[in-house]
């Protein structure tokens, strides 16, 4: 029996040696958090109180228990096969930090297993913040004791995903950007929110301020690692981390692709190919007009259409592919935002046609040469 036991030990540290052998460094550049539960095993042992937790990188940037009383406890073989983790029991365990972040993009990585979180909003796994009133973070939202999904945590947000993430090993990040904000799990995008990014002075692991009045919302369960990036990655370096992440914790990657399902012809049936023809040639003649006419209502009606339609096409093709796309992450589970693109695109179709229309009838010279742009070729739609 002892002989099996050191056997099973042996295999668990191959294991653990394997994973953390693999891209076992994330990309180091704009890098501003990086707390990682193996970085305590040399000095923790199972069960001991983390009253401390450190960056990686020994810059001086620790996140400590709030209150010293009650720190979360570390556990050798939290996430199994020999892999630790921090474990937070959902009823009063947060650790703090300072963190100084300007205004700006930013991009939070964070593997952890929820365990039974039940706060209705979202019980926080990882927040940044100045001001308790604007937060940017990633937190769980309870559906029911065994129906967890993640959150999109900013003040008014109220964005989550669809996919249960209760009692699994699960890999989130959560880009905050000038131009939206997104959530993925395990590689894939899950859902988005508008625009959202505030400047940085504090971070906290496990539970998030609650309405001024300290914290609350606390999270249950293990956290093994936190990223926090001073930006929005591109493609490569986000897919670094997430194979780097992915490896060294056992996460299974999520197939991204919606089976059966083209949205190319979500596109073609309200917007047809020769339509969109036509809208691009219709552009042309008042780009090649003498004076170009291009600073006029309806050019901008005709560049608006062609970028929801850009947009849509690149996110399809990202959707179709399984592939993650920056810095715009539009959820690839459910179709609620392409169709609202492209129905958007169409309304602004319709509002091109009036304006042609009273272009058909004015006496204006401008108006008169936009008409002629949109007859030159034939009539169009």
């Amino acid at each position: 029996q002892q002989q099996q036991q050191q056997q099973s030990e042996s295999k668990k540290k191959s294991l653990q040696n394997e994973r953390t052998s693999m891209n076992d460094t994330p990309p180091q550049m704009s890098l501003s958090l990086w707390l990682k539960a193996d970085n305590l095993s040399a000095t923790m042992s199972d069960g001991q109180p983390v009253t401390t937790w450190a960056d990686a990188r020994n810059n001086g940037i620790a996140a400590n228990a709030i209150p010293t009383s009650h720190p979360p406890l570390f556990a050798k073989n939290g996430f199994g096969n020999g892999m630790p983790s921090v474990v937070f029991d959902g009823a009063n365990n947060t650790l703090e930090g300072q963190l100084h972040i300007n205004t700006g993009d930013k991009t939070i990585f964070a593997v952890f297993r929820d365990t039974g979180s039940v706060d209705p909003c979202c019980s926080g796994i990882v927040s940044l913040w100045t001001d308790v009133s604007d937060i940017n973070g990633v937190g769980v939202k309870s559906l029911s004791p065994t129906n967890k999904v993640l959150q999109i945590d900013w003040s008014g947000s109220g964005n989550e995903g669809v996919t249960n993430i209760f009692n699994q090993s699960m890999l989130t990040s959560v880009n905050f950007a000038l131009q939206s904000s997104g959530l993925t799990i395990n590689g894939c995008n899950e859902t988005y929110a508008g625009p959202h990014e505030t400047p940085i002075t504090t971070f906290s692991v496990g539970a998030r301020f609650a309405n001024n009045d300290g914290y609350g919302r606390f999270f249950k369960g293990d956290i093994a690692e936190v990223l926090v990036y001073n930006g929005t990655l591109s493609n490569a370096d986000y897919n670094s981390v997430t194979t780097y992440l992915e490896n060294k914790w056992n996460i299974a990657k999520k197939n991204c692709t919606l089976s059966g399902f083209n949205c190319s012809s979500l596109l073609n049936d309200v917007i047809p190919p020769s339509q969109l023809a036509n809208l691009t040639q219709f552009a042309d003649n008042l780009e090649q007009a003498s004076p170009p006419l291009v600073d006029t209502l309806v050019h901008n009606f005709l560049e608006l259409i062609f970028q929801y339609v850009d947009s849509f096409q690149q996110r399809c093709t990202a959707m179709n592919n399984g592939k993650f796309l920056f810095p715009d992450r539009p959820p690839q589970t459910r179709l609620v935002t392409l169709q609202t693109m492209i129905q958007t695109a169409q309304q602004l179709i319709t509002g091109l046609m009036k304006q042609v229309n009273i272009c058909s009838v004015s006496t204006d010279p401008v108006a008169k040469e936009i008409y002629a742009a949109w007859t030159k070729p034939g009539k169009f739609i």
